[in-house]
């Protein structure tokens, strides 16, 4: 098998700065790739897997902190060291806390580019391993409370921040995560469990192998199941009763029903 190529990105204004970070690069058998801009960064990105970013701080139209960000936001894997000029521990100290691991400084030694860039590396295989890792987590919330709406809000809230704190960030799936959640908890409340606030609610999020299942039971009779999903799938959304349902359904992946229909379960890939 062949040994992997690592790509080591550079980016800096300074050509004479690229030229030695391109040749200490490839005298540690990597694979060096330039760039002059953040723009010219981003196509590279865009183009090979990079393992490690080397970036200067002051850059025209986009500055080091901005490609930090964008980096960060994007390829949140990719480890990021700041090449630091004498005078800018300001822009250095604003970088680690926007998530560069370490920084160079200039004038930089064959030897200091090689410790950083080894650390870097370490930090990748951690992510990457961490990533793969997460495929056979199983993690599972559990809630059961009244059955009183004033609740709701709270935890729709939690629900959603624990999703981000479980690696789900796009906005639109964590909204469609909360539109489910508001239509479900309803249905509970005034179908289920008739308002019946001495009634309660179960709420269970599953999270395995980036897939989300989320179950909401109430006390309720139940119902026929078949029928509804029959009648949402015919009818016009616009006249029928039952809107909710017509919602969750087109914006999740999978729905199920208990066998008594007091219980629907509805799924989300991240």
């Amino acid at each position: 098998m062949a040994e992997k190529t690592t790509y080591v990105l550079a980016v800096d204004d300074d050509v004479h700065v690229l030229r030695t970070l391109k040749a200490i690069v490839k005298e540690f058998g990597m694979t060096p790739l330039l760039a002059e801009n953040v723009p010219e960064a981003l196509t590279i990105l865009k183009e090979y897997p990079i393992d490690i970013i080397l970036t200067d701080m002051i850059m025209p139209e986009i500055d080091g902190l901005a490609f930090i960000d964008i980096v960060k936001n994007t390829y949140p894997t990719i480890p990021i060291a700041v090449l630091s000029a004498y005078g800018s521990i300001s822009d250095t100290v604003a970088a680690l806390s926007k998530g560069a691991y370490n920084f160079i400084p200039k004038p930089f030694s064959v030897e200091g580019i090689k410790a950083i860039i080894e650390k870097g590396l370490r930090l990748r295989k951690l992510s990457l391993n961490t990533d793969v890792l997460s495929g056979y987590i199983t993690n599972e919330t559990r809630f059961e409370f009244p059955n009183d709406p004033n609740l709701f809000p709270a935890i729709q809230y939690y629900l959603v921040k624990e999703c981000q704190w479980r690696g789900i960030e796009e906005d639109s799936l964590l909204t469609n995560i909360s539109i489910c959640l508001d239509e479900t908890l309803m249905n509970a409340y005034v179908h289920g469990n008739q308002e019946d606030e001495q009634r309660k609610i179960k709420l269970s999020a599953h999270f395995s192998n980036h897939i989300l299942s989320i179950s909401v039971q109430d006390e309720g009779a139940g119902f026929d199941s078949s029928s509804i999903i029959t009648e949402v799938e015919k009818l016009d959304p616009l006249t029928m009763n039952n809107k909710g349902l017509f919602i969750v359904q087109n914006i999740v992946e999978r729905i199920e029903f208990n066998d008594s229909g007091n219980e629907i379960r509805f799924f989300f890939s991240y």
